[in-house]
């Protein structure tokens, strides 16, 4: 660690993350995620889409930035995001977000966007175990 008289600036911050490489910092916060979760077996893993907060200027162009998280709420700790593609939705994120996770005895859940046959293949392509509620029009998500 760093001997720092005090708390560095905002400014002093935003220049050292500017510097850094977001697919190594990435790599590298994932390798510690790693250490304090080795494995996702037996966790919920709650996915859930999301407009990042101060991203969205004021114009008409701009819709803003949209994550879809992998959250284990026992250990808080986000194990994965995938960024939304701009004018498309949650549903196209969540099967590149799924291939990354080591999903083998995992329970995840969806929010009744993400209730896709697609999506619950994929689930137990993996080894996963999904649970989630859905409203009446998606009554057959996942039966064959």
């Amino acid at each position: 660690m760093v001997d720092l008289p005090s708390v560095p600036s905002h400014d002093t911050f935003n220049r050292v993350f500017q510097l850094l490489s977001p697919a190594l910092l990435q790599d590298c916060l994932a390798q510690h995620g790693h250490a304090l979760l080795d494995t996702l077996a037996q966790k919920q893993l709650c996915l859930d889409g999301k407009k990042l907060r101060g991203v969205s200027p004021r114009s008409a162009d701009n819709a803003g930035l949209y994550l879809v998280n992998a959250w284990v709420s026992e250990n808080r700790l986000c194990v994965g995001q995938q960024r939304v593609a701009d004018k498309s939705n949650e549903i196209t994120a969540l099967p590149e977000l799924l291939a990354q996770l080591d999903l083998r005895e995992a329970v995840v859940t969806i929010d009744a966007m993400g209730c896709q046959a697609a999506i619950a293949g994929q689930i137990r392509q993996q080894q996963g175990h999904y649970l989630w509620l859905s409203s009446a029009t998606r009554a057959s998500c996942g039966k064959k």
